[in-house]
C-alpha cells in the first residue's frame, strides 16, 4: 500500500535540492531561456557597478537563477493552484518590467561612462 508517499513529491523535492547545488551553465539552461541569461547578465554587471563587490554580486544573480529554476520546476509539476498562477504571472510581469527599464538605464549608464 502506498499510503503517505508519493513518488511524484519526492522527485520534485530532489529536483529542487539538485537544482539548489547545480551552478552547471549547461543544466541552468534548460530552464532559462537564453534571453533572459542576457539579462541576469547585465542584472549582474549593474549590481557589480552598484556595490563596488564583484562577490556580493555574483551572490545576489546566483540567488535570483535559483528561484527562477525552482519556480519553473514548481510551475513544470503543476505545483501551483489558481491563485498562486496569478500572483506568479503578474509577478512575471513585473519583473520583466523591471528587468527592461534597468537593461535601458544600464546600457544608458554604460554609454554615458564609456
Amino acid at each position: 500500500m502506498t499510503e503517505g508517499f508519493k513518488s511524484k513529491e519526492i522527485i520534485l523535492q530532489a529536483q529542487k535540492k539538485f537544482l539548489g547545488k547545480v551552478t552547471n551553465k549547461n543544466v541552468i539552461k534548460l530552464f532559462i531561456h537564453e534571453r533572459n541569461a542576457n539579462i541576469l547578465d547585465n542584472l549582474y554587471r549593474l549590481a557589480k557597478i552598484y556595490t563596488g563587490n564583484k562577490k556580493e554580486s555574483e551572490k545576489l544573480t546566483k540567488n535570483i537563477i535559483k528561484i527562477i529554476v525552482k519556480l519553473s520546476i514548481l510551475y513544470r509539476n503543476d505545483q501551483f493552484d489558481s491563485n498562486e498562477l496569478e500572483l506568479a504571472n503578474n509577478f512575471k510581469d513585473k519583473f520583466r518590467e523591471l528587468t527592461m527599464i534597468t537593461v535601458i538605464n544600464f546600457r544608458a549608464l554604460v554609454m554615458t561612462t564609456s
